[in-house]
């Protein structure tokens, strides 16, 4: 079994180049709002936490998206990794190792390898309802002969169906990377001075195209937030009638 970051030699230097800071562009912006944000938590590390909570709803929101937009593709291209290798004789992959720091989420698209190592068909998503259905149909029940190979994912582990041996190759969305902010702190004249602890604070790994949607999420989090300019940069992206419909970003 082999994973690989997606693009990972070729972009590393451009991405890190697009990173997004975190003090310069999120802390300095949002630091008085925070200090006005009443929560009973300390203003730092209610930060870090809101921005936990939107990179995850930021990347649940732009994933259903991702195989049918190529904005959405290039925000999202930072997180996707792709693992191959043969199931175990019962069609189980194991749920994909913690690479880098980061974790699997979901998959995105998976093919059978043939046995010349070519891709030669999909391997298409299901549900054990409709395994069981399929099952009962011989034209519908999976088999690599007739090219009809599915999988469902449940909780650390994948299924294959039909439930043998299988070779495979997948492509896959992580969650994102922690961005943190932190700060060290000395006493000067019985008052404590808060300056930027470079070492310990994490910059965003989005690509800054990401950014004002952050931004605006964030601000969002303090009560502060615009919902018609979150609105305009999920638009650039062309999914913005999704969202103003209700979708899954309200």
């Amino acid at each position: 079994m082999s994973v690989k970051s997606h693009g990972f030699f070729c972009y590393y230097l451009i991405v890190t180049l697009n990173m997004i800071n975190t003090y310069e562009f999120l802390w300095k912006r949002l630091a008085d709002y925070a200090k006005k944000f009443q929560s009973g938590m300390d203003v730092v590390d209610e930060f870090n936490t809101r921005l936990a909570e939107v990179q995850l709803e930021l990347v649940n929101t732009l994933a259903p998206y991702y195989q049918v937009n190529e904005k959405v593709r290039s925000i999202m291209s930072i997180w996707v990794r792709s693992l191959s290798g043969t199931s175990s004789s019962t069609g189980l992959i194991v749920r994909p190792p913690v690479v880098d720091g980061v974790e699997f989420m979901r998959v995105l698209s998976m093919g059978y390898v043939n046995s010349t190592g070519l891709m030669s068909f999909d391997i298409s998503q299901t549900t054990e309802g409709e395994i069981v259905i399929a099952n009962r149909i011989p034209q519908r029940r999976p088999s690599i002969a007739k090219r009809i190979v599915n999988y469902v994912s449940v909780g650390n582990t994948i299924q294959l169906y039909p439930q043998q041996a299988i070779q495979y190759s997948m492509f896959y969305l992580v969650y994102p990377k922690e961005a943190k902010i932190a700060f060290a702190y000395t006493s000067i004249d019985d008052e404590d001075v808060m300056t930027l602890d470079v070492a310990n604070t994490v910059n965003l790994a989005w690509d800054k195209t990401a950014a004002n949607i952050i931004l605006y999420m964030m601000m969002e989090k303090y009560g502060v937030g615009n919902r018609e300019m979150l609105l305009v940069e999920y638009g650039k992206l062309g999914i913005n009638a999704s969202l103003n419909e209700g979708g899954s970003n309200d």
